[in-house]
């Protein structure tokens, strides 16, 4: 995120795991909106709000194309708050979490 445009968004799948059930798999899809701090070094809550609203808007029940796969509609999770990471000195970012899952054709 430090070499992108500000603002944005990412997207990462993670802790994919088997479900109850012959060929189901959970995972979680986490995506983070990117913003810069404001002047007076506190986060963008407006623009973190607008992305967080434009991803939700997005994905909120989103099916996913997968290849050898049938994904149920996303789920909507909870977000975390703004967050400074050090490595970001300039910017704050906030993750929203939306769940997966997908029956796997053998």
């Amino acid at each position: 995120p430090s070499k992108m445009q500000i603002p944005s968004v990412t997207v990462d799948t993670r802790d994919l795991r088997p479900g109850e059930g012959e060929g189901i798999w959970m995972c979680d899809v986490v995506v983070a909106a990117y913003t810069d701090i404001l002047a007076n070094r506190m986060p963008d809550h407006g623009k973190l709000e607008e992305l967080s609203s434009a991803v939700s808007d997005i994905l909120t029940d989103a099916e996913i194309i997968l290849n050898a796969a049938k994904a149920l509609p996303l789920i909507k999770g909870g977000s975390t708050g703004p967050e400074w990471e050090k490595c970001h000195d300039n910017q704050m970012m906030q993750e929203m979490t939306f769940g997966l899952v997908f029956v796997k054709f053998d």
